[in-house]
Order: C-alpha cells, then structure tokens, then sequence
C-alpha cells in the first residue's frame, strides 16, 4: 500500500516538474523532479534485489536532473522571480489578515450546549476569571480541536469562541500556508505564529488542519515538526493565545499534534437534531415573508442529515 502511495506522489511529481518546464520555470521542476526522487528512494528501501536497485538508479537519475534544472535557474533569476510572485506564499510574510473581535456569538449558535460548556469551562471562564483559577492553581487549555461533518459550523463556532473571550481571530486556510518550495510551508507557519504573537490574546484559527499536519509514519514531516516547535513557544508574557483547529478527518492528525499540551480539548461539531434544525430554519425565515401554509416540522424531517451550512443555504432554493 505505501509502494503505491509513493509510486502516485512519484508520478504527481513528474507531471509538475514537466508543466513547470513548459513554463520555463526551471526552479519549479527541480523541486519537482526532487520530490520525485524522494519517493523512489523510499521505495527502494521497502523493496529489495533488482527491484530495489532499479529504484536507486531512477532516483540517482532524477536528482541529477533536477541539480541541471537548479543551476539553470539560477542562471536565469528572472525566471524564479516571475514564478514566485504570482505562486510563493513564503515570500508574504505580512499577508495573514486578522479580525478584531468578531460579530458572532455563542447565542448565534444553535444547539452545541455540550460543546459551549466544555469551552466555557476550559477557555473562556479562565479569562474572564483569572484570579480565581489562579488561586485553585488551574491551568487555562490553549488548544482545541474541532472536528466533525463539513459545513457544520466548525469556523462559526471558532469565530464565537474569539468573541467571547474578546480575542483577536486569525483564520488561516489551508491554501495560504501550504507552499511548493522547499521550506516554504514551514516558512509560512513561522511567519503565521509571528503575526499571532503581535497580539495580546489571539484566537489562531487553522482550518483543514489534516492536511498540514499529517500523521509522519516513518517519514520527517517538516510542516509538523515546525508546527510543534511553534506552539510550544506560543505562549508568552503579555500574550494569551489560543489554537483552534478544524478537520473533517482527525483520524489523520499526527499524535504529536494533539498531545496534552498543545491539543487541551477535543470538541464534536456534528449533525443539527430535528429540535435544533428547526430553530435554524425559523431563525432563517424570520425577516422573509412566509405563506401561513409552510410547513415548518414538514422541511425539518427534509432536511434530516443536513449540515447547519446546508440549511441555510437552501433557504431560498425551495426544499
């Protein structure tokens, strides 16, 4: 299965190292081609005798390619350069947009009562009574994991969370810190605590986080290992962060992550009940004129299985 794996991100590389060199970037394809090689070194080490040796050799060959391709870039600078303005996130290090306090509060919600008391308890009541937690030597949690169905509320309930403690909220998405240069990504990570910090109490909101910080296995992961290092060192005097995370899928989160720590809670953002998709429903049609023959208990058995995203949504689109 993980001869496979690397054979698809072997191939994947491939396929951007050859569009890169359609472009003429050349940087883009040594990168690409080196990648490449990473993973037909790893399968050599999973594979033994000729096959194994056939590996060794492919990677040889496209390291060597892509040590062309480097010095070829670097002989024409422009090229990178042309590249890296319109594609490298590394090089925006001031980028990260940030919202004072937002709008939305945990009234806005509907349902999650077990999920805003967990929250209450861990966050927001040791900040808004901080004496008394001292005095009991309770330590605040500084980080959260949200996780459950897709559209369900995960970023409004973070956006609430920030609000109450009244917090500064930096959403960061997935498509902002991932980079395809090397140490990109973890430059980016850097440079997202960095802005963080600039804060006297700040909300760190990282959405789709299984997909920047994935189980290692065997391999050095350096998205993860930078992400830990950084949120060890997050809190300091003057500053009273928080991590909240977001994923669909946190079965795929490196352990590491979601050690006690870093990682306090662990919240389930699920499925609206009937009860609950009916106050979406009528908070939804409150300013919108309703003929007296709606049947509201009728469109919440439709809407059974729906996303609280997905209610909304279809508030104007005719259950």
């Amino acid at each position: 299965m993980m001869s496979s794996f690397f054979s698809d991100k072997k191939r994947e590389n491939e396929v951007i190292a050859e569009r890169s060199l359609s472009a003429k970037d050349f940087a883009g394809a040594a990168i690409a081609f080196a990648r490449a090689a990473e993973c037909s070194i790893a399968m050599a080490d999973q594979s033994h005798g000729p096959i194994a040796t056939c590996f060794h050799d492919d990677a040889c060959d496209l390291l060597g390619l892509a040590e062309e391709l480097k010095a070829k870039a670097q002989a024409h600078p422009s090229a990178r350069k042309r590249v890296s303005t319109t594609d490298d996130l590394s090089d925006k290090p001031s980028r990260w947009g940030s919202e004072n306090r937002p709008s939305v509060k945990f009234g806005d919600l509907k349902g999650l009562d077990e999920a805003k008391q967990i929250v209450f308890d861990a966050f927001i009541a040791p900040v808004k009574h901080p004496e008394v937690f001292k005095t009991l030597n309770i330590t605040p949690g500084t980080g959260l994991l949200l996780y459950g169905p897709p559209r369900t509320g995960k970023t409004m309930f973070a956006r609430a969370v920030a609000n109450e403690i009244d917090a500064t909220f930096m959403h960061v998405k997935l498509n902002e810190i991932k980079s395809r240069w090397v140490g990109g990504s973890e430059e980016n990570v850097s440079s997202m605590f960095a802005e963080a910090r600039k804060f006297s109490r700040c909300v760190l909101f990282l959405d789709e986080a299984d997909a920047l910080l994935r189980k290692r296995g065997n391999q050095r992961v350096s998205a993860v290992e930078q992400f830990l290092i950084e949120s060890d060192g997050f809190s300091q005097p003057g500053n009273q962060p928080f991590i909240l995370l977001a994923t669909n899928r946190p079965w795929l989160l490196d352990s590491a992550v979601l050690s006690a720590g870093r990682i306090s809670q662990y919240i389930h953002i699920g499925l609206p009940t009937a009860p609950v998709r009916q106050q979406i429903i009528e908070a939804g049609l409150k300013d919108v004129p309703v003929s007296d023959d709606v049947d509201i208990e009728r469109i919440v058995d439709m809407t059974n299985g729906f996303a609280g995203g997905e209610i909304h949504h279809q508030k104007g689109g005719g259950l």
